[in-house]
This record gives structure tokens, sequence and C-alpha cells, in this order.
């Protein structure tokens, strides 16, 4: 398991390090705190991401092809 700091997942996101902050403390975003520095691992961004791309792209139903 990878562990990221809030650069590093910023980084890998193509966001800034404030985004990610704030993901983490709205809770959109899970990771843990090392004393005061926030960690993500590399599942907890994995899940993040397939949470937030549309859904054609994840191979769900969309309600234009349920109804054709």
């Amino acid at each position: 398991m990878q562990v990221y700091t809030i650069p590093e997942a910023a980084k890998l996101l193509k966001a800034a390090p404030i985004t990610v902050k704030r993901l983490l403390l709205r809770g959109e975003l899970n990771g843990f705190k090392l004393g005061t520095h926030w960690r993500i691992t590399d599942q907890d961004l994995a899940m993040f991401i397939e949470a937030h791309r549309p859904k054609w792209k994840r191979g769900e139903n969309t309600d234009a092809e349920s109804t054709a």
C-alpha cells in the first residue's frame, strides 16, 4: 500500500493541495491524520476517482441507454 501526503495526492489528481485538503475535511476523500498531517492511501485515491467518474465510463447504464 502506497501512502501520499496532500501535495503528493494533489499532484496525482492534478489539483491544488488546498482542494485535496478541502475534500478531506468534507469527507469526500478518505484519509487519516498522522499527528497533524494528512495521509491518503492509493486505495482511497482509487475509490475517490471511481466515485467521481462519469457513469458511462464506469460501464453503468445511463437513462438514455435504458430507454432506447
